[in-house]
């Protein structure tokens, strides 16, 4: 209310869901069965006129895997700039990987 013709509240949003729970298995007739698991994890956020301009979106897998979703709204940045930003975010994390700990 009041905020539209106004700037964005925000540049950037990080948003974690954190690691997705372990699913039990399945019971049918009383035994487990593993008839499905999470292998991969991604989730992203529709763009709000009115929230930040590029979003980071983060989940984890059960196993300790990583799922990161990037997001602008169209005219929120310029295309290229986005673009950019996911080039060097995506450098950045492949860098982070191959260091040693």
């Amino acid at each position: 209310r009041g905020r539209l013709g106004k700037k964005r509240e925000g540049t950037l949003e990080i948003s974690n869901l954190g690691r997705a729970p372990s699913m039990t298995p399945w019971v049918a007739g009383g035994a487990p069965t593993n008839r499905w698991a999470i292998r991969e994890t991604v989730f992203v956020q529709v763009d709000g006129t009115l929230g930040p301009a590029l979003k980071i979106n983060v989940t984890g897998t059960p196993d300790g895997g990583l799922g990161v979703s990037l997001t602008w709204g169209k005219g929120a940045v310029d295309d290229e700039l986005a673009e950019d930003f996911v080039t060097a975010f995506t450098n950045g994390l492949n860098e982070l990987a191959r260091a040693d700990v």
